[in-house]
């Protein structure tokens, strides 16, 4: 058991170093976008219904960079209540967590469908149209060419990495509780917060998605070429799939959330976590290996 509960730890510590990277790659990306076509939309008096996308573009942004740096500190000011009451009964609620986690992870899987259909009709139509092939080639026109790919599939790719954190962070943490690590208390908070951010960044980018979208297939006409119809219509897919899969996200992370609360200030959670030494407080790990430590 003790073998597993180190991996849980291990793989889930590098899913959260992963995310608090791209979380803070994308916000920067994002930020440099801002001040560099913020002020020139503006100059060019663009459309009201353009520059409320571009807000709902820069609060997603700025809410991914600014999850990216509470990542990196948040760890060490969750402090888990320590009771000092080693071997104490658990709280009658704690499988309810468990249950919770489960549930999630069921719930995600059911409703993931039309995100992962998208995603099934997405990588071959781009692998015919030439994407990929331009894009390992290294060309002067790579960028060109992936820069508005990136920005149609920005939503879905923000969706599927919500979806990951809601099937593959609950499935570890399972093994963290049925463990007993010591790491699960700390880890489920952070985790519930990377998930709450992702499901509110797929919400603010489907919103600014479905306006400039919406502003885009207007403009069809009869006499629009087929070409030009083929990819309007991607985007009427996109439009139709990620909205609602951002609605239901959202639902499937209140699960996590509720618990938080109960995880930072209940004494009784720490007790029923008492196995391995690792995440200790940072008073803990300066004097080494504190109480109840025992693999």
């Amino acid at each position: 058991m003790s073998i597993l509960r180190v991996l849980g730890e291990r793989l889930l510590l590098f899913l959260l170093l992963i995310a608090r990277i791209a979380l803070m790659a994308t916000g920067l990306a994002a930020v440099a976008g801002i001040f560099a076509f913020g002020s020139f939309i503006k100059a060019q008096g663009t459309s009201s219904v353009v520059q409320t996308a571009w807000g709902w573009m820069q609060a997603t942004g700025g809410l991914f960079l600014a999850a990216g740096v509470l990542l990196f500190v948040f760890r060490d000011w969750i402090h888990i209540p320590r009771s000092g009451t080693s071997g104490a009964p658990p709280p009658a609620w704690l499988p309810a967590v468990a249950v919770c986690l489960v549930a999630q992870i069921g719930a995600t899987l059911l409703f993931s469908g039309n995100l992962v259909q998208l995603w099934q009709d997405a990588i071959p139509a781009l692998e015919r149209a030439g994407v990929f092939q331009e894009a390992r080639s290294g060309g002067e026109m790579s960028s060109v060419i992936l820069l508005p790919v990136i920005a149609a599939l920005f939503v879905p790719m923000v969706e599927a990495a919500a979806a990951v954190t809601l099937t593959v962070a609950p499935l570890l943490l399972l093994v963290l509780f049925l463990t007993k690590s010591r790491a699960f208390p700390k880890s489920f908070v952070l985790t519930a917060f990377l998930q709450a951010t992702l499901v509110a960044g797929s919400f603010l980018a489907a919103n600014a998605f479905a306006i400039l979208a919406g502003r885009i297939l207007a403009l069809t006409t009869s006499g629009t070429p087929a070409e030009v119809k083929e990819a309007f219509a991607g985007l009427e897919h996109i439009q139709a799939v990620i909205g609602p899969t951002a609605r239901t996200d959202a639902l499937l992370v209140i699960p996590a959330i509720i618990w938080i609360p109960a995880m930072m200030f209940s004494r009784r959670v720490e007790p029923a976590f008492e196995a391995g030494s690792f995440d200790l407080d940072p008073a803990e790990r300066r004097r080494g290996r504190g109480p109840g430590n025992a693999a």
